[in-house]
């Protein structure tokens, strides 16, 4: 946690952002599998106005695709959420540039263990 809110202090000050700011498409990598792989990150805002997200990368010669879900804000500009895949779940927590622009993600089985890196960058149609 204190990594968290340390981290998103270094990614500069900004306006605190609603829900419905962070919702778009990010091309980024996450570590999985002792590598580096290509994930595409969306975030969206279902109807009553939770936000929640799927992601997509490819691992070895399948493409893995999971899902983001029971959102938690614990600071300005960081989220944490529950992420589901074919390999289990285990918590994601997000820190957000100033400009939600990018962000810098840890992920594992829980959020005090999160340690994989997980990226992105805003799509530029977004």
């Amino acid at each position: 946690m204190a990594l968290a809110l340390a981290l998103g202090t270094l990614l500069g000050a900004t306006a605190q952002a609603g829900l419905a700011d962070y919702a778009g498409g990010y091309s980024g990598s996450v570590y999985s599998g002792g590598d580096f792989a290509d994930i595409t990150t969306v975030f969206k805002l279902n109807n009553a106005g939770e936000l929640f997200g799927s992601y997509e990368f490819v691992d070895g010669e399948a493409t893995t695709r999971g899902s983001l879900n029971q959102v938690e804000v614990l600071a300005e500009r960081v989220l944490a959420f529950t992420w589901t895949d074919r390999y289990g779940q285990g918590r994601l927590v997000v820190l957000f540039a100033g400009d939600l622009s990018s962000f810098l993600g840890y992920y594992g089985e829980a959020l005090d263990s999160a340690s994989d890196i997980w990226t992105g960058l805003r799509d530029e149609d977004e």
